[in-house]
């Protein structure tokens, strides 16, 4: 479990070290993959938004996956979720490289869906 002081820190730095996990989660190497999943799953320990707290079981997959159906998922519970509070670093840092796919994919069902989260 990541301790408090050491939590804060992570937080700062999960904007850069989301993105990395993201791509190493698909690593061809049977012990990366494994260890970026498990650091994924720790990150949300550093997460304070309730509301992407509550929804992190649909993002994790999509992270760690390139399955259009995970994507899609994620993307139904981003649009349909009403933020109450705010969204930090470390929120947007799980949030981002899902949207960032969704711009990218070809189907436009999933760039619309990408879009409105972003607007």
């Amino acid at each position: 479990m990541v301790q408090s002081g050491n939590g804060k820190q992570l937080a700062v730095s999960l904007p850069k070290i989301v993105p990395v996990l993201a791509v190493s989660v698909n690593d061809t190497h049977s012990k990366v993959k494994a260890a970026a999943a498990i650091a994924l799953e720790r990150v949300g320990a550093v997460i304070s938004n309730p509301e992407i707290k509550a929804m992190a079981h649909l993002l994790y997959p999509c992270l760690s996956s390139t399955s259009e159906t995970a994507t899609r998922r994620a993307l139904d519970a981003l649009l349909s979720t009403s933020f109450v509070h705010s969204v930090d670093a470390p929120s947007l840092a799980l949030v981002c490289p899902i949207v960032l796919r969704a711009l990218r994919e070809k189907p436009a069902a999933s760039k619309k869906k990408g879009a409105q989260i972003v607007l």
